[in-house]
């Protein structure tokens, strides 16, 4: 983004519906599957890249809709019909619970640089949460986004950018839940 205008470059188009998920460790985008509980890479990086094979959670974990990769490497995928935040570890594809209550509703997650994680979702005409593993806190409703909330990503100062279905623009909230 420069000067409140972003480039972007074609890479590739799924077949199915997916939820993407940036990895800075091997970095590839995952690609997690919103029906079939199953995840694909692909390496930006690469002349031509290309989608890897379908990697099966090996379980139902429902409608995924949301993805994002944990500061200490694991996947967590956003489930709305469980309403709830797992976790993977891509290296051994075990799944285990990370929030066994989320507001998942399609939206997206991020993590701040610090560590905090963010929900952006549709529930209650659009939420904006601090959510905490299970058994720490309940998740914090700290602001409101769009409705038709699709996606979010922090900036590099910890901001948080929100995409939204029929938006031509993205819009930018503070850590705070501020527009």
């Amino acid at each position: 983004i420069s000067g409140g205008v972003a480039t972007m470059d074609y890479i590739a188009t799924s077949d199915i519906e997916v939820h993407i998920a940036y990895n800075n460790a091997d970095n590839l985008i995952y690609a997690v599957s919103k029906h079939e509980n199953s995840y694909r890479t692909i390496n930006p990086h690469e002349v031509d890249p290309s989608f890897g094979p379908a990697i099966a959670l090996g379980a139902d974990y429902g409608e995924l809709t949301a993805a994002v990769f944990a500061p200490y490497g694991n996947l967590l995928i956003g489930s709305q019909d469980n309403t709830a935040i797992y976790s993977v570890n891509v290296s051994t594809n075990v799944v285990s619970s990370y929030d066994t209550y989320a507001p998942v509703t399609g939206g997206d997650l991020a993590f701040a640089s610090d560590g905090m994680l963010y929900l952006a979702t549709r529930s209650g005409m659009g939420g904006l949460y601090e959510v905490y593993p299970a058994d720490v806190i309940a998740d914090v409703l700290i602001g409101s986004v769009p409705n038709l909330v699709t996606g979010m990503a922090i900036t590099d100062v910890d901001q948080l950018l929100v995409s939204a279905q029929g938006n031509m623009s993205l819009d930018l909230y503070n850590a705070d839940g501020s527009s």
